[in-house]
């Protein structure tokens, strides 16, 4: 491999990878898949880890989401829908959730460093909603023609590099260099313009012209931007973020939605939070939080650990399923109280995460917004909240 080459190569690991377009079991349990990519660092200009490591991963995912998409598009056969290319790769990426991710370094024989980042991924055919996401056909539209630039400006970075590495004049090398550049620096904000779904078929994206990053205080203000298409006309809501970076929590500072025939927008009532909430695991806090960090370069500041899902009640009248996150708990023992996250599945919409406080000591469910400094119980616990009481007061005792 010549020096100063940029190299994206796809490594594909078929042992673990065992779905056939022709025999797959819709209603089997969540299937394992298992994807690796790489990037070389060369001699090209601002070559660093922290790039090598995050195009290493792009890579991974991209190829993660290429083997999801032989059962995506199997799955939605079964369901009487006929899905484009381009829907098949955006739906992908979205029913992929991540297990385990790890990064390794390599040095090649020409002594350049290869970052490989192998991936270990499920896709859950209770995660596939494709009514949700083929509700608006203009959003998955706009993700693919995202995904495509996005190839394009890899490739062309390819090239880039390697014209530098093979230019003999030093003003050569300059103007590459800039284009370089420029290439990195779009790259970056098309990745940030991804749109990603919320809840509720709500999509969300980031306006990049919003951000701004005050590092002697570690706060990132930003805004972003959501929408919603309801009977043929689109709702849009436009809201201010800051997330915490030394403490890992995000503050919402309100938030205005636009409705067809009033233009002016109007505040949302608790679009506004009460104090800093933490980050959840696989919310879309830390979407935004992987996002802006990837692209202001912040690599030493604390995240949550990759999530462990406990299933703690069904609902058998709605089939509703609630989790408790057993990696990223803590509890408080001077208090009597358990902070945890816990996860909500349902066949209409998905997953939401949420935030818990449970004062085990006196068997109370407190959401994590605080008014004035307090703490303020639910007041009729629901029959998920009284089992997530239990976990919580079980998992105390234990630890």
């Amino acid at each position: 491999m010549n020096k100063g080459v940029y190299a994206i190569t796809r490594t594909i690991i078929a042992a673990t990878f065992l779905f056939c377009a022709g025999n797959l079991d819709v209603n089997a349990a969540p299937q394992s898949i298992e994807a690796a990519g790489e990037y070389l660092i060369g001699d090209g200009p601002d070559e660093n880890i922290n790039t090598a490591k995050e195009r290493a991963r792009i890579e991974a995912m991209r190829v993660a989401a290429e083997k999801a998409g032989v059962y995506v598009e199997s799955y939605s056969k079964t369901k009487g829908n006929v899905l484009t290319a381009d829907d098949i790769r955006v739906i992908s990426a979205q029913v992929l959730s991540i297990q385990k991710e790890e990064l390794i370094p390599k040095v090649t024989s020409d002594n350049h460093i290869m970052w490989t980042c192998n991936i270990t991924a499920t896709v859950d055919p209770d995660n596939i909603n494709l009514e949700k996401i083929m509700q608006d056909k203009k959003a998955v539209e706009k993700a693919a023609l995202l995904e495509k630039k996005i190839t394009e400006l890899q490739n062309e970075n390819k090239q880039l590099k390697a014209q530098y590495q093979s230019s003999q004049k030093s003003s050569d090398k300059t103007v590459i260099e800039n284009q370089i550049k420029m290439n990195e620096d779009d790259l970056e904000k098309t990745m940030l313009m991804q749109p990603f779904y919320i809840d509720n078929n709500w999509r969300s994206g980031i306006d990049i012209n919003s951000i701004d990053y005050d590092k002697s205080a570690g706060i990132i203000s930003f805004t972003t931007i959501g929408t919603k298409e309801l009977n043929n006309t689109t709702i849009k809501t436009v809201s201010g973020m800051k997330i915490y970076v030394r403490e890992n929590k995000i503050f919402r500072t309100g938030s205005i939605g636009y409705f067809p025939g009033h233009p002016e927008g109007s505040p949302y009532k608790g679009g506004k939070s009460m104090g800093l909430e933490p980050i959840a695991p696989e919310s879309y806090a830390e979407r935004y939080q992987a996002r802006l960090y990837q692209y202001l370069g912040i690599t030493d500041a604390p995240v949550n650990k990759l999530p462990t899902w406990v299933l703690v009640f069904k609902d058998q009248n709605t089939g509703y399923k609630y989790y408790i996150d057993t990696s990223n708990i803590r509890c408080e023992k001077e208090n009597g109280y358990v902070y945890a996250f816990g996860k909500t599945s349902t066949p209409q919409y998905g997953d939401s995460v949420n935030t818990y406080l449970f004062d085990v000591d006196n068997m109370i469910v407190r959401p994590f917004m605080v008014e004035n400094g307090k703490f303020y119980p639910e007041s009729k616990p629901t029959d998920h909240d009284i089992a997530y009481l239990v976990w919580a007061r079980n998992y105390y005792q234990e630890h």
